[in-house]
């Protein structure tokens, strides 16, 4: 195995680590959900739903984003000093320019991953 696929699978190894804290913490969530629901009457049951169809979604969605976030980093930590892709696309500064990073140039990482 090469030092990339080793750097990219600890990557993948990592963001699905994190996802699955965010599992553990979403099933304590509806644990203590089906607890008060139990207390709740019944003309509660339709924001009932609602509420348990948003949690689910925003949990699949910051699991995804973990997952997507640490392959993204392994792959930059990979790259090394090697170029990685478009940072901003502005002119930098004002509504939208990237706050002074929209150069629209490329970037480069140096040691330690650091923008340089």
């Amino acid at each position: 195995m090469s030092r990339q696929d080793e750097t990219l699978a600890t990557g993948r190894l990592a963001g699905e680590a994190l996802s699955g804290v965010v599992g553990v913490v979403r099933d304590i969530h509806a644990a203590i959900d089906a607890r008060v629901e139990q207390h709740l009457p019944a003309t509660a049951r339709p924001v009932v739903a609602a509420q348990r169809g948003i949690t689910a979604a925003v949990y699949a969605a910051v699991a995804a984003g973990h997952r997507v976030a640490s392959r993204g980093a392994a792959a930059a930590v990979d790259a090394g000093g090697r170029r990685v892709g478009r940072v901003g696309r502005g002119t930098g500064g004002g509504a939208g320019g990237g706050g002074g990073h929209g150069h629209g140039g490329l970037r480069r990482l140096g040691a330690m991953g650091s923008a340089g």
